[in-house]
């Protein structure tokens, strides 16, 4: 198993990076992004602890794990959706 993903993640990444100028805009778009929603949870934050029983931490967590796995879908499947 784990060899056949270690396989398509060599394959996905040679074709992300074909074009390389697209390749590193998707990586910067990608902490663009994510800075922005960091920067959005401390303004939600900033004037309350808890946002509908949400507090920072679980936004924070919750963003930053949200943005590994779509990062993650992106570069290991990268060759079904091209």
């Amino acid at each position: 198993m784990m060899r056949v993903l270690s396989c398509a993640w060599d394959k996905s990444l040679k074709q992300f990076m074909i074009y390389r100028a697209t390749g590193w805009l998707t990586f910067l778009l990608a902490i663009i992004f994510y800075a922005i929603e960091y920067v959005t949870g401390y303004v939600y934050f900033s004037s309350n602890t808890s946002v509908n029983g949400w507090d920072r931490t679980d936004y924070l967590v919750l963003v930053t794990g949200v943005s590994v796995m779509v990062s993650a879908y992106n570069f290991i499947f990268i060759l079904g959706h091209e």
